[in-house]
Order: C-alpha cells, then structure tokens, then sequence
C-alpha cells in the first residue's frame, strides 16, 4: 500500500475576542486523545467511532485524515494525507465567526515534497485574499529569489543534483519569507480599510 504523502498546515485566528476565544476552548475539550480534527466537529450528534472513520472525515475535512500536533489558545498546526483540510478549517473559521465577524484568519499550508503550498486570509468567514502554488509555480518563485538556481539545469530543463539540493536547501524558506510578507501587507489593507469606513 502507497503511503500518503503529508500535508502539514497552519491556523493562526489573528485578533480573537473573548467570545471567539471561549468557543474555541470550549471546542478544543472536545478532543479525544487521538487528537483528530474530527474530535473537533463532534457535538455529540454522531458516535466517536464514525466521526474518526476516512469517509466521514473526507466528506466533512477534505482529506481521509487529518491529526492536531499542536494547539493552543490562538492557533493550531495540522498534518493531513494527500491535501489540505480545508473543508474542515472554514468549517472553524464559520464556528468562531459567528460570534466574532470581524474575526481575522490566516491559513497556510504546505505539501511535503513541496507539490503545492498555499495562504490564505480570511475575514470572518469569508476569504479575503490568498493563492495556492503548483510545483511548476514554487520553482518559479525559487528561481527568481535563490541566486543561481535557474542555471543549474541540465539539457531537459531539469535540475541537475546540485541544483535540487540547492532547491530543497531554500524552499521552506522563501516559502515562509514569500507567506509571511503577504500576510502582513493583506492584515494591513483589512486594518486600513477598518479604518476609513465610517
């Protein structure tokens, strides 16, 4: 049997306020010690053993599995099979947004190899701005921001070993530099227009 590749992604709810932040405790007790999103989505309408089942999970999150490595009071890291969760992330986002619309969401994500890595910000429920990556796309970016990296290639327009480990030493990287500078500028423009509306 093939084994998946891993998706691992990132929430960070950027200005909760105590409502939000208090639904969002409230759903993190809903965790069993397997510590699969699904726990989550469970309000005790549906048993444990069919809320952790991959067809209910791919119905309802997106991919057939998807575990919490880390949570807190303001942000959770997620691994998943094949894809990102994201049927199950705004199924969150929705959660908390109803009682906080202005809530502020960033959601990233990031296949391993990298095939595709995506951002996302969302206002309320709503996606305010983002953009998922191919693998063609991410070795585009790489190519302009690693210096040499477009000329370590070989007759077929491939890599040559130098060149993917000169890739696979910067991806993760210029991925997170590239991310981070669009969150930044996409939370200002939210900010900026909050504060010319009347």
């Amino acid at each position: 049997m093939k084994m998946p590749n891993y998706c691992n992604s990132y929430v960070r709810f950027e200005n909760l306020n105590e409502s939000s932040k208090g639904k969002y405790i409230l759903l993190q007790q809903r965790l069993t010690s397997e510590k699969n999103f699904s726990d989550l989505m469970n309000d005790g309408s549906i048993s444990e053993e069919e809320i952790h089942t991959r067809s209910w999970q791919h119905d309802h999150i997106g991919p057939k599995w998807t575990t919490i490595d880390d949570i807190d009071d303001e942000s959770m890291s997620l691994t998943s099979a094949w894809s990102a969760p994201t049927d199950g992330v705004e199924w969150l986002i929705r959660e908390l947004s109803s009682v906080q619309p202005d809530l502020i969401t960033v959601y990233s994500y990031q296949e391993e190899q990298p095939d595709f890595a995506g951002i996302y910000v969302y206002e309320g429920e709503d996606v305010y701005d983002g953009y998922e990556d191919d693998f063609d796309e991410i070795r585009w970016v790489l190519e302009q921001k690693v210096e040499g990296l477009v000329d370590m290639k070989d007759e077929d327009g491939d890599y040559t070993e130098e060149g993917w480990d000169l890739f696979h030493e910067n991806v993760w990287g210029v991925l997170e530099d590239c991310g981070s500078q669009f969150v930044d500028d996409t939370i200002q423009c939210i900010y900026d227009e909050k504060a010319t509306k009347p």
